[in-house]
């Protein structure tokens, strides 16, 4: 369990990861799914590991670079490893900076 901990801090150090793309990366490396799990609830207690706040973080990364729609933001949160669910709720509450601004007439 401590080397499961210790690995995975260090690859979030590395690189946020979504809790998706962390247990796959733990059982790749050779950690059984007791030993991941326990390490992922670890982290997610301990607020290290919260994957609302890294969907939130990519959406502003992608929207700074260029605007893009709901189903653009979608796809790249599921891909990063996101549930779909949370991925539909954080796309559906982004808006692209130019839509954020209100015209005037």
């Amino acid at each position: 369990y401590d080397k499961a901990l210790r690995d995975a801090m260090n690859r979030l150090n590395r690189r946020a990861l979504s809790t998706t793309q962390l247990a796959d990366a733990l059982r790749r490396t050779g950690f059984s799914e007791t030993i991941t799990q326990r390490a992922l609830d670890r982290l997610s207690e301990l607020n290290v590991l919260d994957d609302e706040s890294l969907g939130r973080a990519l959406i502003e990364e992608i929207l700074a670079r260029k605007p893009a729609g709901p189903r653009l933001l979608r796809q790249k949160l599921m891909q990063r490893g996101l549930d779909r669910n949370l991925a539909d709720r954080l796309a559906e509450k982004a808006r692209p900076a130019e839509a954020a601004i209100e015209p005037t007439a």
